[in-house]
C-alpha cells in the first residue's frame, strides 16, 4: 500500500488523501519502481476507484501502474506506533 497526498488536495490537513493498493501480480510487476520511491516523491499512476473517502477517511484506489516523476514535496509520514502501518526503508545489498 502506498499513501498519496494529492496536489491540489481536498483535505486541509497535511496527511495522505489516497491509499493505493496493488494486487500481488501488480506488486511484483512494479516492485522496482516502488523500491525507488521516497516519501514525498511525485508519482504518476493508473488506478480504479474502489472507495471514495471523506475528511476522515482516505480515498481507496486499486493500482494498475505507477512511476516516479520529477519533483517532490513535504508529506507527513502516516505511521502509528504499535499499529499495522510502519515506516520501513528497504535496503538492498549487492554482492560485487
Amino acid at each position: 500500500m502506498i499513501f498519496v497526498k494529492m496536489n491540489p488536495d481536498d483535505k486541509k490537513e497535511d496527511d495522505a488523501s489516497i491509499a493505493l493498493t496493488f494486487s500481488e501480480n501488480m506488486s511484483e510487476q512494479f516492485k522496482e519502481e516502488m523500491i525507488m520511491l521516497d516519501v514525498g516523491d511525485h508519482i504518476s499512476f493508473n488506478a480504479t476507484l474502489v472507495g471514495l473517502g471523506d475528511r476522515s477517511h482516505l480515498h481507496h484506489l486499486h493500482t494498475f501502474g505507477i512511476k516516479k516523476v520529477e519533483g517532490s514535496a513535504h508529506v507527513n509520514l502516516h505511521v502509528h506506533n504499535n499499529a499495522r502501518y510502519k515506516n520501513y526503508k528497504i535496503k538492498e545489498t549487492h554482492d560485487n
